[in-house]
């Protein structure tokens, strides 16, 4: 053949490759049968699950993929051809390529895989939410149009952006990861040859350009703090996120070799999805005064790390915040849960694979201080708990979640705990050291003892009391986002009592409402739960015996007398005080009375009582009485006037007894103990000493104490 025929033979077989790409016009397409080949004229129907019409897809055809295809050959979208990819359908071709010229598009609603894919001139690709596209091979970006990703891209070759042009040629709210990105382009506003190695890539990517603060704008791609608007991404760069104050996101990407620290108490809130890849590092650093709270309202794939500190020789309540974690958590510490059947503890766990649960708590000890850390996937969804009554009733649980839960929360079908079966209070070791339970008591009055808070840490355990046997159960719902004013306020129809001791204090709280009875309610009462041996611990009784931290009695008469007990194996001096007697809103004189001395104490104001204790007297010394006692010289309850004058302090009043006067620090410490008589006005040297002092004047029944302050 000479050239000029082979001229004419390749001209010729150019048109033949031209006629099979525009062959005639184009039509729209629909894929028939399941997993059906790409290059078969069987394969399509001019209708939506029609027949075959004979046709195999050309470049300006609109092709509607709605069952499984599988690409068999190289393919070409060119002037405005479209590839549609339905939602449920797939399209598969792992080695095999789809161009995009002129103004063609592909869309996709289902997944597609392919092995290579190019967009030129103005082709554009589009993933829809929830969609999936991965590329095996490379994905070359060189279309002026914007990429729009709503679902997830994968690339596992290079995702190169050749366009050149200095505007972001990705939008949309989805997620990119490329094993590997080159070019002179944008990519999500940032440059492509830029990117780490297999970096997961989203709306809002960290940069870590200025320093490791997340709340700081200059660290993001945007150049925008996100929100839980946000889909965002972390790369893996040489400043690493810190949250150490409130963080929102709508997802959170970590890419390979990433790291995201939550510290300090930081809050970093998620509305949708968690991914973490293998390589990733999501720590959660928790001290013993301070825990963080990650919340996931989506799902997490991947896992997390969440510190937990041990303190020494301190008892305390642990609960896992993820699935997969075992015993050997707490390897060479003292680890046990509570037996409801026997009232009592259990045997300590010695193995180091017995599965913790999700939502079981444990009693835990150590000898030493130290650091264990939680590793797996946390609990998100909703996570339940067996509970039994077959003795005292008495169940250890624990917050399933790595974020603070609300006790109190309901949602708008008040399901955000389902908790029939037990009562309302919650108790847990004081976490302020008080060596007595803290406890919380929702209700339209709450009620806090002893720090008790109605926002539950995470991996905190917890006792709760059942009526019956069943469940508890909490869901997403019962959250805390916010958790400003932990401890609720004393209402102004209780009263607060507080005993301190040997570096220890319990308190106990009577208060009345008309909802409740003289007997044990489960939703205004709170038994007392003996602290440890030693600490005070101040409690009322029940006609039954029963020892109440919270009494709940319906109405209040004259006549009421509460006997109120007090606990200490320990002859040293204690120190009661009463908060709430000033507001008390029912109108009856309040007297304490002291039945080992003798001592009447009048709470019509605040009042604070120093005592010595005794380990032979009879534990229920104390009596609260309503009304005035009898025996109790009326004349002598008349409030003497104590007033602080140049360096001494005033003490006038109208009875001719001669008094004890008595003056204490705010530490409990004794400063001065005198005698004399008041009623011709009594003069006590007090210059140089500055501060806030409770002056108690005792005379026969008689008790008044009032605070000073000297400046």
């Amino acid at each position: 053949m000479n050239t000029y025929l082979r001229n004419i033979t390749i001209t010729c077989l150019l048109l033949a490759a031209v006629s099979v790409a525009f062959g005639r016009e184009g039509v729209k397409l629909f894929s028939i049968g399941n997993n059906i080949p790409w290059n078969s004229a069987s394969s399509w129907s001019r209708a939506s699950g029609g027949s075959s019409c004979g046709f195999i897809p050309q470049s300006n055809d609109t092709i509607i993929v709605e069952s499984n295809v599988i690409l068999n050959t190289n393919f070409q979208l060119a002037g405005n051809g479209q590839l549609i990819v339905s939602a449920g359908s797939q399209l598969k071709g792992h080695s095999f390529s789809i161009k995009g010229l002129g103004s063609s598009s592909m869309q996709i609603s289902g997944s597609v895989q392919v092995g290579q894919l190019e967009f030129n001139e103005s082709s554009s690709l589009e993933i829809l939410s929830g969609s999936n596209l991965i590329v095996s091979g490379d994905l070359v970006a060189n279309s002026q149009i914007a990429m729009s990703v709503y679902g997830k891209l994968i690339v596992q070759g290079t995702y190169r952006a050749d366009a050149g042009v200095n505007t972001a040629q990705v939008i949309g709210e989805g997620s990119i990861r490329s094993q590997y990105y080159s070019g002179v382009g944008m990519i999500v506003n940032m440059a492509a040859g830029s990117l780490p190695v297999n970096s997961y890539l989203s709306v809002n990517n960290w940069t870590g350009a200025v320093d490791y603060k997340w709340n700081e704008a200059g660290n993001w791609s945007l150049n925008i703090v996100p929100t839980s608007l946000d889909n965002i991404s972390i790369l893996a760069v040489a400043n690493s996120p810190i949250i150490e104050e409130q963080a929102f996101a709508h997802s959170v990407l970590l890419s390979p070799d990433s790291k995201l620290t939550l510290t300090n108490g930081g809050m970093l809130s998620i509305d949708r999805n968690l991914e973490i890849e293998e390589s990733a590092d999501l720590h959660v650093i928790n001290t013993s005064t301070q825990r963080c709270s990650l919340i996931v309202l989506g799902e997490v794939i991947g896992k997390i790390k969440s510190e937990i500190a041990v303190q020494k020789d301190q008892k305390v309540f642990v609960a896992s915040p993820v699935a997969e974690a075992q015993s050997g958590v707490f390897i060479n510490m003292y680890l046990r849960a509570f037996d409801e059947a026997q009232s009592n503890w259990g045997e300590y766990i010695v193995p180091t694979n017995v599965s913790l649960g999700s939502m079981k708590g444990y009693e835990l000890y150590s000898p030493y201080n130290d650091t264990r850390v939680f590793e797996g996937t946390p609990n998100t969804g909703e996570v339940s708990q067996s509970i039994t009554s077959l003795n005292e009733g008495w169940n250890l649980i624990g917050n399933p979640y790595t974020c603070y839960i609300d006790w109190k929360a309901e949602d708008a079908s008040g399901m955000a705990w389902q908790r029939s079966s037990i009562s309302k209070a919650i108790y847990y070791p004081d976490p302020a050291g008080s060596g007595n339970y803290s406890v919380y008591l929702p209700g339209s009055e709450d009620i806090s003892i002893n720090n008790g808070s109605r926002f539950i840490a995470p991996m905190q355990g917890f006792f709760v009391k059942a009526r019956q046997s069943g469940v508890v159960k909490v869901n997403r719902n019962a959250i805390a986002t916010q958790t400003e004013n932990p401890v609720a306020s004393l209402q102004n129809t209780a009263l607060k009592f507080k005993l301190e001791g040997a570096g220890f204090t319990d308190e106990s709280v009577i208060r009345f409402d008309a909802a409740s009875t003289f007997s044990f309610d489960d939703d205004f009462d709170a038994v007392k739960m003996e602290g440890t041996g030693n600490a005070p611990s101040i409690y009322t009784e029940e006609q039954d015996g029963v020892k109440m931290a919270v009494n709940t009695m319906p109405s209040l008469s004259s006549s009421l007398d509460i006997p109120i007990g007090i606990s200490f194996n320990n002859e040293s001096q204690l120190k009661l005080s009463v908060e709430g007697a000033n507001q008390f809103g029912f109108r009856y004189p309040l007297f304490l009375e002291d039945k080992l001395t003798g001592n009447v104490i009048d709470l019509r104001s605040d009042s604070v009582y120093t005592f010595q204790n005794s380990v032979s007297a009879d534990p229920s010394r104390f009596v609260l009485h309503f009304d005035i006692i009898a025996g109790t010289d009326e004349i002598n309850l008349n409030k003497p006037s104590i007033k602080v004058v140049e360096g001494m302090i005033s003490i006038t009043g109208n009875t001719e007894q001669e008094c004890q006067v008595e003056v204490i620090g705010i530490d409990g410490r004794q400063v001065v103990l005198t005698n004399g008589y008041i009623n011709s006005g009594l003069m006590i040297p007090f210059e140089g000493n500055h501060g806030i002092y409770v002056v108690k004047v005792s005379a026969k029944n008689t008790c008044y104490a009032h605070k000073i302050y000297v400046d």
